[in-house]
């Protein structure tokens, strides 16, 4: 067993320990919601450190599923599970007050604010990169589960507005789904 192995088995467990299978969400429960992002991730050739923040991405909660299986006082707890840069994106992704629009300071770097210390930060242009990755694969997911035509156009809205830093399998999968 490699170490990227070896980090998602230690990552499934850690979800089914906190009782991911047990939470409702969009498509069934969390669980599965989970397993679903990290698939897709790894269909669009991510790199490891998206694909693990993807399994995990919801740990903390995020600004639209308010459930944390994990408080962010313990983020070392699944630093250990997934390793350093993994699990900065799950907590960027968990605490990104989406409600906050951001501007571009300079070439490169985004404005992010954490909805959990309200601090704002520039976040560097690989990492938006990565947060954007990640970002859709979940939204796209969510929303081919969701009944909810409302929610389907803000997913929509939210993902345009994201575009200029997806990766192109990322756009792509959009573009099957809404267009151009």
């Amino acid at each position: 067993m490699d170490a990227r192995d070896d980090r998602e088995s230690r990552a499934l467990a850690f979800l089914v320990g906190s009782g991911a299978p047990a939470i409702a969400h969009p498509g069934g429960n969390l669980f599965d919601h989970l397993n679903r992002t990290a698939a897709t991730l790894r269909t669009w050739e991510a790199s490891e450190t998206v694909v693990l923040a993807g399994l995990c991405h919801a740990t903390y909660g995020t600004d639209g599923f308010a459930i944390a299986l994990l408080d962010p006082s313990h983020r070392n707890d699944l630093r250990e599970i997934l390793g350093d840069d993994a699990e900065a994106l799950v907590y960027l992704y968990g605490s990104c007050d989406r409600s906050f629009k951001g501007t571009l300071p300079e070439p490169g770097r985004h404005l992010f604010r954490d909805r959990f210390t309200d601090r704002v930060s520039a976040i560097a242009a690989d990492t938006m990169k990565d947060f954007v990755e990640l970002t859709f694969a979940n939204e796209l997911d969510v929303e081919r589960h969701s009944a909810q035509p409302a929610l389907r156009q803000a997913i929509e809205t939210y993902l345009r507005a994201l575009s200029v830093h997806a990766r192109p399998p990322a756009w792509r999968a959009f573009v099957d789904r809404y267009g151009s």
